[in-house]
């Protein structure tokens, strides 16, 4: 099976995380969500953090950067960022994301990829 050219189903896909995302938060709002001590925080981030790593490199797709870089800067933007469970988790699903695509597109991971 060869894989999807990049780009040819991410509209389909993000249809899919946005209602993943719904789904998880039942009704209400993501800041709500965020901020209170909810049971299912952490996969309603989860859920978040896939929606916005697919996100992300569909806008920069749609902007002319090559499938490969727009993973990496995803990826780079998103390396640091406050502690605690909710970016453990929230991070896990920008990881969880952009593995999809990678695979979907049958590019390697930076890990994979590097020599060192």
């Amino acid at each position: 099976m060869s894989p999807d050219l990049p780009g040819a189903d991410i509209a389909d896909l993000l249809e899919q995380v946005q209602a993943d995302l719904d789904r998880a938060l039942r009704g209400a709002s993501l800041c709500s969500v965020s901020r209170g001590p909810q049971q299912g925080l952490s996969d309603v981030k989860v859920k978040e953090g896939r929606w916005y790593a697919i996100s992300a490199v569909a806008r920069a797709l749609d902007n002319g950067r090559p499938p490969a870089d727009a993973l990496a800067e995803v990826a780079a933007s998103q390396a640091s960022g406050p502690a605690g469970q909710a970016w453990v988790s929230y991070r896990a699903g920008v990881d969880s994301g952009l593995a999809e695509l990678r695979q979907r597109w049958g590019l390697e991971s930076p890990a994979e990829g590097s020599a060192d």
